[in-house]
């Protein structure tokens, strides 16, 4: 009897044991969420109405090369914790590399923003007649610990076919997050991208009327009088 139940007990241990291990190499949820870099950007009436003067087509915008900082190239999300520390997420990640999304987040913004032109990301076909190539040296896109979306960038519109800089500038943006929530703080980064967008729509629209007022003025050449 003694025999009997100490087979049952040693049993029931045995399964307990089982159930355990079983237990503990189970494959667990992965708690990884990720995230997109949506464009916002929204042309003002003023764009619009330098969109209409030029007509469909009759501006072409190349956009990059674009620099990235490789500690930025990662998925795991980044918070900018001071001047020399970042600390990345083990949960938020990023669903594609941030210097694509970056790019592609901007060129779609362009496009909003520069109603009617054509633009292209780098490189282009050398056949497309490119007006104003936009490079851009970005320095930070990350969130901060005081909960806000940082966006540093050195950016210039250059002519493609001289490499003459036409207009430079060194922009940081700051955007407040909605609240303390991932989702707030990536919509604060896309908000970001935005403004630097319109920046960019604005100095391209400066020059276009430029180069379309010195071309206005200009002698006509012999024989098209």
């Amino acid at each position: 009897m003694t025999t009997t139940r100490l087979t049952r007990s040693l049993l029931a241990l045995w399964i307990a044991t089982a159930a355990s291990a079983c237990s503990v190499l189970a494959p667990r949820p992965d708690p990884s969420r990720f995230y997109v870099l949506t464009a916002l950007a929204e042309p003002s009436a003023t764009e619009r109405a330098d969109a209409a003067q030029r007509g469909i087509g009759s501006l072409q915008v190349g956009v990059g090369p674009i620099a990235f900082p490789d500690y930025l190239e990662t998925a795991r999300m980044q918070t900018r914790m001071g001047n020399n520390r970042v600390e990345f997420s083990d949960i938020d990640r990023w669903a594609e590399p941030l210097s694509q999304g970056f790019r592609r987040a901007l060129t779609e913004d362009l496009k909003r923003l520069l109603v009617n032109a054509i633009v292209v990301e780098y490189p282009w076909s050398p056949n497309l007649p490119v007006a104003y190539q936009v490079k851009i040296d970005l320095l930070r896109l990350e969130r901060t610990d005081k909960g806000e979306a940082e966006l540093v960038a050195r950016w210039g519109v250059f002519d493609p076919k001289t490499g003459a800089v036409l207009y430079g500038e060194e922009s940081t943006v700051n955007r407040s997050a909605a609240g303390p929530d991932t989702d707030s703080a990536v919509h604060a980064l896309s908000e970001v991208i935005a403004e630097l967008s319109h920046q960019i729509a604005s100095a391209i629209d400066a020059q276009a009327a430029k180069d379309a007022a010195r071309a206005a003025s200009a002698p006509a050449a012999p024989g098209k009088r």
